[in-house]
């Protein structure tokens, strides 16, 4: 496809015709590849959930990952949940990407077995940089801690 002039879309025509849209056609308008997927997770028909997260646990930690999502839920933070959220008969590493992209924030529980055995931090860490939105830290002081 080739542009013989500026190419110049509005909010309305991606309302309407982004799904339609090639990639080299919104690469000739100068989108990024990384830019013209967080258009289409935006444009999407579930757009980014503000005030939302991706809990991104180890299997070793799902009891202190089940009550940090339901004190979570408590305080009005909708969050997606492997345990509850994943769908059969899909692609689960899909079903992660997709849910990755549609949160305001990706949450991850960084204990020893997230980040030795499974390597779960790093997982969700490079799936949530290639969302192309910017990544804030906490303190792990800041954070609940586990008794058990």
């Amino acid at each position: 496809m080739r542009h013989f002039a500026p190419s110049i879309l509005d909010n309305h025509t991606l309302t309407l015709c982004l799904h339609g849209l090639p990639d080299v056609f919104l690469e000739g308008c100068g989108y990024t590849r990384e830019q013209i997927e967080v258009l289409r997770a935006l444009y999407a028909p579930s757009p980014i959930r503000f005030f939302s997260c991706f809990l991104s646990h180890s299997k070793a930690d799902l009891p202190f990952a089940e009550r940090l999502l339901n004190d979570l839920r408590a305080h009005n933070v909708t969050c997606w949940f492997d345990r509850h959220d994943m769908r059969g008969g899909l692609e689960w590493e899909d079903q992660i990407n997709q849910a990755i992209k549609v949160h305001d924030k990706l949450l991850l529980i960084c204990s020893r077995h997230a980040i030795y055995r499974g390597n779960v931090v790093g997982r969700s860490f490079r799936r949530w940089s290639s969302s192309a939105r910017p990544v804030s830290r906490s303190s792990s002081q800041s954070c609940w801690t586990t008794t058990s």
